[in-house]
């Protein structure tokens, strides 16, 4: 029997909690600032959702009704809130998790949550300006206020034993993980992956390995291992499998755009099916 998610909704927000009985360890996972969500869509699944679910994880998604880098202080208020934190104390382990902006989250609210484990693809540490000059791809942050706290993701990690970051070193989220490895040392899980870009998730699952990697880094299983396999692609060479567009009628293509547009990465798994294990 299908277990029904707790719906919380704020203004800036919505979170689902789905809470399988028999599980023992929670993902909350943070949406990234992408532009193909549709953020009107309050019934949308976080990312991955259903594929952790059927691997025995409780899941919490916060999904962003904006491209707010989770700056308002009612989440920050939530998160950190005695009802949240008493439902989480039931667990085992807590992981955060998330892409992007979600990464900035997943780091930033780690200590909040007590995290016990943080996986980032294509991490991010802050897109304040003050604190990181360099950084000018987001153009929305000028207007969004960065003071502390929880404006610096590095100030969030003292409590998890581990944080994994999949990432392309030449790409400017490699000076992001950069700092994460400086200030981490040996809790810093580096799997650099070159030619992946920005787009970390997409070409994962484009090549068959996003289940496996996520997995892989949710068992905090040898990262060399998996540095070992992601090192095999060639990522460069990887193309996106492509959104359809939009189709007036509720054809098979129109259907399978809007599972995709729900949830990427789970809709792709479903269209892709099984993929290679690590080290296999």
């Amino acid at each position: 029997m299908a277990v029904v998610p707790e719906i919380i909704k704020l203004e800036s927000a919505v979170i689902r909690i789905t809470s399988p009985q028999k599980a023992t360890e929670v993902v909350v996972g943070f949406e990234s600032g992408g532009n193909g969500i549709v953020r009107n869509n309050f019934e949308r699944l976080g990312f991955a959702e259903p594929f952790l679910l059927r691997q025995g994880y409780a899941v919490m998604s916060v999904l962003a009704h904006s491209v707010h880098w989770y700056r308002h202080v009612e989440i920050h208020d939530f998160l950190g809130s005695n009802a949240l934190q008493n439902q989480l104390q039931k667990f085992e382990r807590i992981h955060t998790a998330g892409h992007s902006m979600g990464s900035f989250a997943a780091m930033a609210f780690a200590d909040l949550l007590h995290a016990d484990n943080v996986i980032t693809f294509a991490p991010l540490t802050t897109a304040s300006f003050d604190i990181i000059p360099r950084e000018k791809r987001f153009e929305m942050r000028q207007n969004l206020g960065w003071p502390p706290p929880f404006n610096d993701a590095l100030a969030g990690l003292k409590t998890p034993k581990k944080v994994w970051g999949i990432y392309d070193p030449d790409h400017p989220d490699g000076f992001h993980a950069r700092r994460v490895k400086e200030a981490l040392n040996e809790r810093f899980q580096d799997i650099p992956v070159l030619g992946i870009g920005h787009g970390v998730p997409a070409k994962l699952l484009t090549a068959g390995v996003l289940k496996e990697s996520f997995l892989h880094c949710l068992r905090e299983n040898d990262p060399a291992l998996l540095r070992s396999t992601l090192s095999t692609f060639d990522f460069s060479k990887v193309r996106v499998f492509p959104v359809p567009p939009p189709l007036p009628d509720m054809s098979l293509r129109a259907r399978i755009r809007r599972k995709i547009m729900r949830n990427l990465p789970d809709g792709l798994f479903e269209l892709l099916g099984r993929s290679p294990k690590i080290g296999h």
